[in-house]
């Protein structure tokens, strides 16, 4: 069984990797949902929680362009590299538009169920135990590769290619606590690989989000950030037998949600109002700005 704090330590050390979700049929096709989830300079993901605002993460670099197809065409919405607004020390960071964007999501407004936390003495993200609490269900979002089932059925391959189109796959809040992310402390949701049809986070995913529906309407509860995985396996192995192999992390942003609203406004000329799209830009309907 892998060492949960390898695991951890091994997701620190792949940050820079992470950016997209597993496909997990070959043929399940672009995401169609999460429209306000876009591709980043080419490479990366993040997310519009504003009108003129993007959710994205510090460990990458200042991005310039975000585009919401889900093939990663279609308007060029250009983003001002020198505006960004860090969270505290977290990996999340908020960038202004210098257009309109076509739609956004809220921040989440509550905190989501877990089953362990990360470092609990002994019980480090719960390796082999059995689940006493039903997580939260979340959809992991992301622009990065996808592979299908490896030949034993037991995992997914590595993925070879994929990136640059928008997938999304279930995910579990199955952890919670704070972790040494790129040499700072803060807040994190884990999520374990389960079975066929969970998301994994990998190369390209990035900035992408962790999506809860409450209440009929999505919110943006996780900033993908790592993965760990044992990295002496030969493919990403679903849970079996008891014991948990591949864990996906994202910023938890319920902790710093409103200090994340706060950048939003700032970042935006009409913070009160849902400002017109641009001609060029794709016609949606959306909230006051939360």
């Amino acid at each position: 069984m892998p060492n949960p704090k390898r695991l951890i330590a091994t997701a620190a050390l792949l940050a820079s990797l992470c950016g997209g979700v597993l496909a997990v049929i070959p043929d399940n096709g672009p995401d169609t949902t999460f429209q306000f989830v876009g591709l980043v300079n080419g490479s990366f993901t993040g997310v519009a929680i504003g009108p003129q605002a993007v959710l994205f993460v510090h460990h990458v670099g200042a991005p310039s362009t975000i585009v919401f197809g889900n093939t990663g065409t279609g308007t060029v919405y250009r983003i001002d590299p020198n505006s960004g607004v860090r969270i505290g020390t977290t990996d999340a960071i908020v960038y202004r538009t210098l257009d309109v964007l076509p739609g956004y999501y809220p921040i989440v407004n509550t905190s989501l169920a877990y089953n362990y936390d990360m470092f609990d003495s002994g019980n480090d993200v719960g390796f082999g135990n059995a689940r006493g609490v039903t997580p939260s269900s979340v959809k992991i979002v992301g622009y990065g590769g996808s592979a299908s089932l490896a030949s034993d059925g037991l995992g997914y391959a590595f993925p070879t290619g994929g990136y640059g189109t928008r997938r999304a796959a279930n995910g579990h809040t199955d952890s919670k606590g704070p972790i040494t992310f790129n040499g700072d402390k803060f807040a994190m949701l884990g999520s374990f690989l389960l079975r066929n049809g969970d998301g994994v986070l990998w190369n390209g995913d990035s900035g992408g989000a962790w999506m809860v529906n409450i209440a009929g309407k999505w919110q943006v509860a996780g900033l993908n950030a790592g993965v760990g995985y044992d990295s002496t396996d030969t493919e990403l192995r679903f849970a079996a037998n008891g014991q948990l192999y591949v864990m996906s992390f994202a910023t938890d942003l319920y902790p710093i949600a409103p200090q994340i609203r706060r950048a939003a406004l700032q970042r935006t000329a009409s913070p009160t109002s849902w400002p017109a799209p641009p001609a060029t830009g794709v016609s949606a309907s959306a909230p006051p700005l939360p």
